[in-house]
């Protein structure tokens, strides 16, 4: 792998063009992967960052990122599709039960209308801007040498996921805890690529790091899952039936404490180290 790409721009550059070859009317599967990949490259861009320099930086950061919304929608739906699979498994009680089926029923709904909206044409603009953000890229000269750049741009992430998991810690708020997540889903998505083009160790950090976001983004789905359920019975969709809705908030709340709990933990050790620390590892 490191011999075939040897770079971290010629690994944004195949990235991109894997994620543009998404297929009209691509399965759930299909949509996933298209997303990890681009995950990946904004991942890969940031590593890059001291590289390529800001504005090429910032420009292709926020191209990709516009790109996957479509990619997004569809893939939020079908995870709410199985967060209340999950979340139901042990409900008991006709009433409870019948409750459960019912906003299946819905988010299955929804999840087909955005399958429906993730058209023909919608994927050929999709393509064809990931295509252009590759040639765009292809053009750019580096500035800096790829190690440093990388290094830099490790540490930079970090440091940011530290301070993410100190206000998450203070304000256990969605809008947090969901900051964390991102920076704890970059750390191990830029581990990987320093692993596999530097062979940089952080063996014990890669697997906190992807422990810690399996934690934080089932609290994250509950968080989607309960706005939307409230979204039903706002608008008449989900009948008002206040035993099964207390059931329902009731086994959220006890789900994401036991998952935010988990997450400090986890968390706590992870960050243990000063980013001075942490950059020091990376030089050895």
């Amino acid at each position: 792998m490191a011999k075939r790409f040897a770079s971290l721009h010629n690994i944004v550059r195949a990235l991109l063009s894997e994620a543009a070859k998404l297929k009209p009317h691509a399965g759930d599967e299909s949509v996933h992967s298209a997303r990890k990949r681009l995950k990946r490259i904004r991942a890969a861009l940031r590593l890059q960052r001291a590289a390529i320099g800001e504005a090429s930086y910032r420009a292709a950061n926020e191209d990709v990122r516009d790109a996957a919304r479509p990619l997004a929608r569809v893939r939020d739906a079908a995870v709410l599709v199985e967060s209340i699979k999950q979340l139901t498994r042990r409900i008991h009680g006709r009433r409870c039960k019948s409750h459960a089926d019912q906003a299946h029923r819905l988010l299955l709904m929804v999840l087909a209308s955005r399958r429906r909206h993730l058209t023909s044409s919608t994927l050929r603009r999709y393509s064809a801007r990931l295509n252009e953000i590759n040639e765009r890229l292809g053009r750019a000269r580096a500035k800096a040498q790829d190690l440093k750049s990388a290094q830099r741009g490790l540490k930079d992430v970090y440091q940011k996921g530290k301070a993410a998991c100190a206000d998450a810690r203070r304000h256990p708020a969605a809008e947090t805890l969901h900051e964390w997540r991102k920076q704890v889903k970059y750390l191990s998505y830029e581990i990987i690529l320093m692993r596999m083009l530097f062979g940089v160790g952080l063996k014990k950090i890669l697997r906190g790091s992807r422990k810690l976001g399996v934690l934080l983004g089932e609290d994250h789905d509950l968080v989607l899952l309960e706005a939307k359920l409230d979204e039903f019975y706002a608008n008449g969709l989900l009948r008002a039936d206040k035993t099964a809705r207390r059931v329902f908030c009731q086994r959220i709340k006890r789900r994401r404490k036991k998952l935010q709990a988990a997450s400090f933990r986890l968390g706590k050790r992870l960050y243990r180290r000063s980013p001075g620390d942490f950059f020091k590892m990376l030089e050895h």
